[in-house]
């Protein structure tokens, strides 16, 4: 693992840990999803898996929330994994528009996959909780963690632009 991939996973970790914003009940934005956007958009699919992964491990396991450990690491590390391949091959489109267009697409889209079907199968296969139930306890958290990826995604243009990494 490299430094920089050690710097991704501390920045998911303290972002998530240090600047929760709470917005209805125990729900908060994670602004560490800002980070498992960033990286495979900058880095490529190797720092996109890395720091979802990890990160989201080293987070749950600091926090103490381990009935989500599984689902929320695989879906994190799913969606640095997606994020990296599309990205690779946007960057390579013409049209600006279309690339925005699909890269957001991609972030809605894999946000959807890893907290409507990865995290509520895996708590289903784990704990024997009716599918259903999991479904719609982690459609609020796909709103607000897709929100925050959607704010994470002209960050690490600008980044790119401006030749900041």
């Amino acid at each position: 693992m490299t430094a920089l991939n050690a710097l991704g996973i501390a920045m998911y970790v303290v972002f998530n840990m240090f600047i929760p914003i709470r917005v209805v009940g125990n729900y908060f934005l994670c602004l560490g999803y800002v980070v498992i956007v960033a990286y495979p958009y900058l880095f490529g699919v190797s720092s996109g898996v890395i720091v979802g992964f990890f990160g989201t491990l080293i987070y749950c396991l600091l926090e103490a929330s381990f009935n989500g450990i599984v689902g929320w690491t695989l879906g994190n590390m799913f969606i640095g994994f997606v994020l990296g391949i599309i990205f690779s091959k946007t960057k390579k489109m013409d049209s600006g528009l279309l690339r925005i267009g699909a890269d957001i697409s991609a972030i809605v889209l894999s946000c959807a996959v890893a907290f409507l079907l990865i995290k509520p199968l895996s708590e289903v296969i784990m704990f024997q909780l009716p599918y259903i139930t999991r479904f719609f306890s982690n459609l609020r958290a796909f709103f607000l963690d897709c929100a925050v990826m959607l704010i994470g995604y002209p960050l690490a243009r600008y980044f790119e632009k401006k030749k900041l990494v």
